[in-house]
């Protein structure tokens, strides 16, 4: 089944009573998740595959990736952009007379 008939077929859903909007929301973020993996399996097939984001999304990801028998690291965005940013820093000072 194609993601787009899926969508459209979640929008429906949501417009009739009985859907909650966080379930819609739960199921939406699948969707685009699934088919962002999906579309970048052969970028991810066979490697270690390091998640960087915040949670809960992070987790989502990580899980979606564990149904594909993938182990993915999970690792905080804050975490890394302050490494990268001291590392950055460090280089610019190496480079000043």
């Amino acid at each position: 089944e194609c993601v787009a008939a899926r969508l459209f077929g979640l929008r429906a859903e949501a417009l009739l009573p009985g859907m909650e909007g966080a379930a819609a929301r739960a199921r939406l973020s699948g969707l685009l998740i699934g088919a962002e993996l999906a579309g970048a399996k052969p970028c991810w097939r066979g490697q270690g595959v390091v998640v960087i984001g915040a949670q809960p999304l992070a987790r989502r990801y990580a899980d979606a990736l564990a149904a594909q028998g993938v182990a993915a690291t999970l690792t905080d965005a804050a975490e890394m952009t302050r490494a990268g940013l001291t590392w950055a820093r460090r280089q610019i000072l190496e480079l000043q007379p």
